[in-house]
């Protein structure tokens, strides 16, 4: 099992050598507009859970395209009413059912590994780094799980991945790491 203390190191220095594709920059630009502007909700999830406002908004980006009728856990469809009390429920669940322990600092690793822990490390035995996390950097060419359990080496992953939006987030002052 990966833990972040092994791959912590790892992290740190893709998260420093990370560049953005120059052609995606907009579509980042763009997916942190749409974090921000639930970013009240996401701040109410992390309350409730532990995890950064931006860290949930990063997950719910990739899960459900910042859809509050989509669920955060896994994009399927759910009631914008309950999404708050649905999605910190369902977080709770999952800490319970994967034995994640919030971090007492989020560094640049722990967000990493939070978004891998939560798409999954199968990526890696593969031997590629994880769209999730790095699609639209220099790290991510291409790989794809395209449905559970059956990995496609061709496919590429066209949604924004997470470490480029921390990485412009950071550049705006909107989080430290």
């Amino acid at each position: 099992m990966e833990t972040v203390g092994e791959l912590r190191p790892e992290y740190l220095k893709m998260i420093a050598n990370a560049v953005i594709s120059f052609d995606r920059i907009a579509d980042v630009t763009r997916a942190i507009s749409n974090i921000k502007a639930h970013a009240q909700i996401y701040q109410a999830i992390a309350t409730g859970t532990g995890i950064p406002w931006d860290e949930i908004g990063d997950i719910h980006m990739r899960e459900g395209g910042n859809n509050l009728g989509e669920d955060l856990i896994d994009g399927t469809p759910c009631d914008p009413a309950t999404f708050i009390p649905d999605s910190i429920q369902k977080i709770h669940a999952w800490f319970d059912k994967t034995g994640y322990q919030v971090p007492a600092k989020w560094d640049a690793a722990e967000r990493l590994y939070l978004a891998e822990k939560w798409n999954g490390f199968g990526p890696r035995h593969h031997g590629i780094h994880t769209g999730y996390s790095w699609a639209t950097t220099n790290f991510y060419i291409k790989g794809k799980y395209d449905r559970n359990g059956h990995w496609d080496p061709n496919l590429v992953d066209k949604q924004v991945g997470i470490a480029s939006v921390m990485l412009i987030m950071r550049e705006q002052g909107i989080i430290q790491f």
